[in-house]
């Protein structure tokens, strides 16, 4: 039990600290990325926020039947980052490609294309996972229904800027229509909102069935479920695009990820519950969480 709340701690931590230590910001990266550049640059962004945002959203399939109950946690989640999303091929204005160019996951080396007669340099955060920490409050119920809540405002360092948070949804049990079921089996919907700095935003959905089963102090649990995120980024370029100098670059980014499959489990001490799980999906991420609840 000491191991998994140490685990805990360390995750929290790296999500806080990782992002201020990389450099140069992301706002100011953004302003060399003229066309079609910037697009395949944030691409693994989309990705990544999406199934985090759609990650740590429960620990348990059980829906208590009545009576007002609570849970309060923090859930760390990390994108899991595969080579394939390190790296993107840019074309400039004259269509010419360059190849394994560093996306903002990518490698922190400057690779330098010319885009307008002006030469840009991109290069990545250098980072194999992507963190966040994401605040959990469950509220019940109304005839087998809880309410879920998610809200944060933080400053994440230089490079990101002020990150905004805020996520609302449902869960609903299913078991209770079957009270001879061995499982408990519930369905959550849920939608976010985020804001990197103020030029990024992303929105996600989520829809899963999940079923767990208890053992004592032991919970094994898991869940299907369909999602979807939507990137929308909007920055002005530098002054060495000198044909079009502070022209607004603005567009928007589905996530790849469709469905998802995880499973976890959830150790039951008194109030308090750490739960950790693994989710199989086009962008892997994994969860360890804790909080105190009823």
């Amino acid at each position: 039990m000491k191991l998994m709340s140490h685990i805990v701690i360390l995750l929290l931590i790296g999500c806080l600290v990782v992002p201020s230590v990389m450099g140069q910001s992301l706002e100011e990266r953004l302003e060399e990325l003229a066309g079609d550049i910037g697009t395949g640059y944030l691409q693994p962004l989309a990705d990544a926020v999406g199934a985090n945002l759609n990650s740590g959203l429960y620990h348990t399939a059980k829906v208590k039947k009545g009576g007002l109950h609570f849970y309060v946690g923090i859930d760390g989640v990390g994108a899991l980052i595969s080579e394939d999303q390190r790296v993107f091929t840019a074309v400039n204005d004259l269509g010419e490609e360059y190849e394994n160019v560093p996306t903002i996951f990518g490698r922190d080396e400057d690779e330098t294309i010319t885009f307008n007669g002006a030469d840009v340099n991109l290069k990545g955060f250098n980072l194999k996972m992507f963190p966040i920490v994401a605040p959990r409050l469950t509220i019940g119920n109304i005839m087998g229904t809880e309410l879920m809540l998610r809200v944060v405002e933080l400053n994440i360092g230089a490079d990101f800027g002020k990150f905004s948070m805020q996520g609302y949804g449902i869960r609903h049990s299913i078991s209770q229509y079957f009270p001879l079921s061995p499982i408990d089996m519930s369905f959550t919907l849920f939608v976010q909102d985020i804001k990197i700095g103020d030029i990024v935003s992303i929105s996600t959905h989520y829809f899963g069935i999940q079923a767990s089963k208890k053992f004592l102090a032991l919970e094994l649990y898991g869940g299907v479920g369909i999602e979807g995120a939507s990137l929308k980024a909007e920055y002005t370029l530098g002054e060495e695009f000198q044909s079009f100098p502070n022209e607004t670059v603005s567009f928007s980014l589905d996530s790849k990820n469709r469905t998802r499959l995880n499973v976890g489990v959830t150790f039951h001490l008194l109030l308090l519950k750490i739960h950790a799980d693994y989710n199989l999906a086009s962008q892997k991420t994994f969860v360890v969480g804790a909080g105190i609840g009823l």
